[in-house]
């Protein structure tokens, strides 16, 4: 493999940083997605009357002391008879919220942390491909790496040929990979990513 080849791979690599990156962004962003309708399926208020048993406990209104009964009327100050229910499979837990809510929080921090990191490095690679490219290469380039556009797809946008567009995007890869040897003969800080 000659410098020149290995250059062209090394900026390929680079530009499919990128890719990486924002596909990362948006697997991130779809379980976001994903936890919030759970939290609103899980969030639906459960059953007022859940483990009631239809009796009523309290002091009698009679003088009999405290007493069970099915008519609120007979007691001071009735409460509702409750007994936990059996939680059956099949069942909400009545904390999944809770648990979802805990790991909705623990996914928008990480999504935070990760956004910024990738979009330094997709601001960083944006500028090293208006740098190094001159023109419409720069375009061609960005729409085929970045955006992942095909060559049709490309040339419907830039209203070039099929061929034209490609020798654009050849044109802008050679570009980027020239300006990444200089870096890293300069000694300046190489592309490649951390």
């Amino acid at each position: 493999m000659t410098d020149e080849q290995r250059n062209l791979e090394r900026a390929r690599r680079r530009l499919n940083e990128y890719r990486r990156a924002t596909r990362e962004l948006q697997y991130l962003e779809d379980r976001i997605l994903s936890i919030e309708a759970k939290i609103k399926r899980a969030g639906k208020p459960l059953d007022t009357h859940a483990g009631w048993t239809g009796r009523y406990w309290g002091r009698s209104k009679y003088g009999k002391g405290w007493m069970y009964s099915d008519d609120p009327d007979e007691l001071v100050n009735p409460r509702q008879e409750l007994k936990i229910p059996r939680v059956k499979s099949g069942t909400r837990d009545p904390k999944a919220g809770e648990t979802l809510l805990i790991e909705y929080i623990d996914q928008q921090l990480e999504y935070e942390r990760k956004a910024l990191k990738a979009l330094d490095l997709c601001l960083a690679i944006e500028a090293e491909i208006d740098e190094a490219c001159v023109g419409v290469s720069a375009v061609a380039l960005k729409y085929r790496y970045l955006e992942e556009l095909t060559y049709p797809q490309i040339s419907e946008r830039m209203n070039y040929s099929v061929s034209q567009v490609r020798r654009l995007v050849d044109e802008g890869l050679w570009q980027y990979s020239e300006k990444m040897t200089r870096f890293s003969r300069n000694g300046a800080p190489t592309c490649d990513i951390m």
